[in-house]
């Protein structure tokens, strides 16, 4: 990665120096080592690890080299936002199964509940019917 930055509007601050650390973040984030050239701020070379192999001096003049290695490439550098789209769609299709399955569970929760209660009402029914034909055949 290269960095061209405008530090300059900073001045004397500690301004150059965030930048710096925080283009120092980008290069851990994407494996990559990086080249920073600024005109008034830090300039210098990270390699992919965050390690700072080159460091010049704010408001100075100088030339530099370093050797730089070959990225490393993390997930997210390699799939980008296709990596969290795919974890996002996992976790839809699981949470589609286990409502599923949990509605499922609730539809046999209530059929067994309500053939329990079916089976309590049907010897009271039986014995209903059973009275009202004695009493019928009693009266007759």
């Amino acid at each position: 990665m290269i960095n061209v930055t405008n530090d300059g509007w900073f001045g004397e601050t500690t301004g150059p120096y965030q930048h710096f650390h925080q283009a120092r973040v980008r290069a851990v984030e994407e494996g990559a080592p990086l080249v920073r050239a600024a005109n008034n701020g830090i300039s210098g070379v990270v390699d992919p690890f965050g390690r700072v192999l080159v460091s010049l001096a704010s408001m100075s003049v100088a030339r530099s080299t370093a050797p730089c290695r070959k990225p490393c490439r993390y997930p997210y550098a390699r799939f980008g936002d296709w990596l969290l789209a795919a974890i996002l769609a996992l976790f839809a299709v699981l949470a589609a199964g286990l409502r599923k399955k949990a509605v499922n569970q609730s539809l046999e929760v209530n059929l067994s509940r309500k053939r329990s209660v079916i089976d309590a009402l049907r010897p009271c029914t039986y014995e209903v019917q059973s009275l009202c034909l004695w009493n019928c055949w009693l009266y007759e």
